[in-house]
């Protein structure tokens, strides 16, 4: 049985063939090899200006679960300590701010987006 295509999905149908140096073929070859994504693929993204990324490194889930866990933690201080009424120090606050900053970079270093 033949598996339909989504009303998204692409069909490819126009073939190109253009020559590029020995170098030039390394450079696309290693590019595709990292993100784990065919030549033709990443040949794509080229055209559409998309962001060709690496693959995440397989920790990648653990680490952002793991800063996300620190981050709630000193969100929970930072709550017990204004319901107190205590001074919240400015480095809580900046150290929630980086650890935040920390994550969305990270995040963004693996997602495929807009930007070469």
């Amino acid at each position: 049985m033949r598996k339909r295509r989504s009303k998204k999905e692409k069909i490819f149908t126009v073939p190109i063939q253009f020559y590029v140096t020995p170098k030039q073929k390394e450079k696309l070859d290693r590019a595709a090899e990292k993100a784990d994504i065919t030549l033709s693929e990443c040949l794509r993204r080229m055209i559409d200006k998309l962001k060709i990324v690496e693959l995440p490194p397989m920790d990648f889930p653990k680490l952002i679960v793991e800063l996300r866990k620190i981050g709630t933690n000193l969100n929970q201080i930072a709550r017990a300590l204004n319901a107190k009424n205590y001074f919240i120090p400015d480095e809580l606050t900046a150290a929630i701010d980086g650890l935040n900053e920390t994550e969305n970079k990270i995040y963004e270093a693996f997602t495929p987006g807009k930007g070469a």
